[in-house]
């Protein structure tokens, strides 16, 4: 009878080494804002985005700029360098807040 061989691992996962921060504070009025509108690639996504839309614009009419981003689907994650270097520029168009809609 041979002697049984165990592995033995470790209950303690990696850490990250990046610092926890808090969020980013909320805007105190979309009057005057830019305001991102991303939709991911499920099929009720860009539906939510569309009645946030229609919401925004029916309360702030023109003071409140829209711009949206729509994620087409699970294949153009945002690490693919097309996808993730429109997504850059999509955010770097200095928006002041993003509503994100996940449409499951």
């Amino acid at each position: 009878m041979s002697e049984a061989m165990y592995d033995v691992l470790s209950p303690w996962a990696e850490v990250d080494p990046t610092l926890l921060s808090g969020i980013t504070p909320r805007v105190d009025d979309l009057r005057g804002k830019r305001i991102g509108l991303y939709a991911n690639y499920k099929p009720a996504a860009v539906p939510i985005q569309d009645a946030v839309e229609a919401q925004l614009r029916s309360r702030f009419g023109s003071q409140v700029a829209i711009s949206r981003f729509v994620q087409t689907d699970s294949g153009d994650a945002l690490s693919s360098e097309d996808h993730g270097a429109r997504y850059t520029r999509w955010l770097q168009e200095e928006l002041d807040a993003v509503i994100v809609a996940v449409g499951d």
